[in-house]
């Protein structure tokens, strides 16, 4: 391996160092008390070393947020590669969905967190382009919608609408994890997951 492409390989090991420490300071800290000097110290680095690779936390914020949504993105494209029809491939994304919450619990973490946070935390530039790879990914479900419309397999007015009701829904479910067994009282969580991600499916289904 010659210098050059050590180096690269170093520079992505450093910002992954960085972004670990800096979800970890997020989750625990929240968004006021996580500092680039809380991050630094957890990532056991400099902070003018942080400096090299971000201008400020917000940066950091929307690097974590783009993290999760390009592995959410590329699982959910590999997903519905492996369906024929609109049912399979819906619960194929659902199926991603939920093993993205369960086997990459920190990357759903993050995610949820800026969707619930009471306020807007990233300037406008970086909103926008967080927002927009977070389209794409709701675009592959829409556009799986769409495909099933075309094939007539199933029936919706609005293919945009009823994709953001199908992620709301397995989004809102999702929520209920830590509470499963507690207050929902349920053993099987997994079962009742998809059961609810059938129920609306069906409800789609050409009639």
């Amino acid at each position: 391996m010659g210098s050059t492409e050590r180096r690269e390989r170093e520079k992505i090991q450093r910002k992954m160092q960085i972004l670990d420490a800096a979800r970890a300071v997020l989750l625990e800290s929240g968004i006021e008390g996580t500092t680039i000097e809380a991050i630094a110290t957890l990532a056991e680095l400099s902070v003018g070393t942080i400096y090299v690779y971000f201008n400020n936390k917000e940066e950091i914020f929307a690097a974590l947020q783009e993290e999760g949504i390009g592995i959410l993105q590329e699982m959910m494209t590999d997903a519905i590669k492996t369906s024929s029809h609109t049912h399979a491939r819906l619960m194929s994304i659902a199926d991603v969905y939920y093993t993205f919450r369960v086997k990459n619990a920190k990357y759903f973490d993050i995610l949820n967190y800026f969707l619930t946070s009471p306020r807007v935390v990233f300037p406008d530039h970086l909103k926008r382009r967080v927002d927009e790879l977070g389209g794409v990914a709701l675009n592959v479900l829409e556009h799986t919608i769409i495909r099933g419309i075309e094939n007539k397999e199933i029936e919706c007015r609005n293919p945009r609408e009823c994709a953001i009701a199908f992620w709301a829904l397995l989004h809102g479910v999702l929520q209920f994890w830590k509470i499963r067994k507690t207050m929902l009282g349920i053993e099987d969580f997994k079962q009742l997951y998809f059961s609810v991600a059938s129920h609306f499916i069906n409800s789609l289904k050409k009639r």
